[in-house]
């Protein structure tokens, strides 16, 4: 999948946290060990003082309390702590990492922001095999999702010709960081299809013909392509549904 590819290219990262557990480190088996951010609730596992280190496997050693995460699926079920998965996409300049941007992967959560230390001229972008045209978007998601119906219309590896923005919201800053020193011609906004994604799309896509791109704009049906690629699997599990189901007699 695109996001597997991502991952191994460390282009994407997912974290796994516990609501109201802090990570204090690991120990020398990698083991993570955790405190209570708040108060800590009756019959919780006692804090043991242990030697951790901040990052698996490297790192400074030093002395810290906690407990280790043996005890997070009892908390799980207790209902003292939830699961939560973050997607992290991270961005350079080709010799350090410039920008990184976390969401929360479940659609019940608004959890997203850019990581401290970010700088938006460097947000989220992928090279692909055509590098004279360039897909600008609002969001790494949006990007991620056009690239999906990319696949499913082109065949599988056929996402990696494209080349993409994520815009990290509507100011181009990250744009014009973008296009300098790179073969682009064209540009095709993505943009939101809601009216300050349409006022957007407009206002840029003057401004970079004036430059001497080849402008042109893939807006989409629902409000963004992330909306429009669960739309679109919603309704393939329905016909997967129907065609699977057990005829009348």
């Amino acid at each position: 999948s695109i996001v597997n590819q991502l991952i191994y290219d460390r282009k994407l990262y997912q974290g796994v946290g516990y609501s109201g557990l802090q990570l204090v480190g690991y120990d020398s088996s990698n083991t993570p060990f955790y405190r209570f951010k708040n108060d800590v609730p009756e019959n919780a596992p006692e804090y043991v003082t242990v030697e951790l280190q901040a990052q698996k496997q490297k790192g400074e050693k030093y002395i810290c309390e906690g407990f280790s995460s043996e005890h997070i699926p009892e908390l799980i079920e207790r209902g003292i702590t939830k699961k939560y998965v973050n997607m992290i996409a991270v961005n350079g300049d080709g010799v350090i990492s410039r920008y990184a941007f976390c969401r929360s992967v479940s659609d019940k959560s608004t959890y997203r922001v850019d990581l401290p230390g970010s700088d938006k001229k460097y947000s989220f972008s992928l090279i692909g095999t055509n590098k004279n045209k360039l897909y600008v978007f609002e969001s790494v998601i949006d990007m991620l999702s056009y690239a999906s119906f990319y696949a499913i219309n082109n065949g599988q590896d056929a996402w990696q010709q494209l080349t993409m923005l994520s815009l990290g919201g509507k100011s181009d800053v990250a744009l014009d960081e973008f296009l300098k020193n790179k073969p682009i011609t064209e540009i095709t906004f993505c943009l939101d299809n809601d009216d300050a994604g349409k006022h957007a799309t407009e206002q840029l896509s003057d401004k970079y013909a004036l430059k001497g791109y080849a402008v042109s704009k893939d807006i989409p049906l629902n409000k963004d392509f992330n909306d429009d690629l669960k739309a679109f699997r919603a309704l393939e599990e329905k016909s997967i549904v129907q065609t699977t189901k057990p005829l009348r007699r």
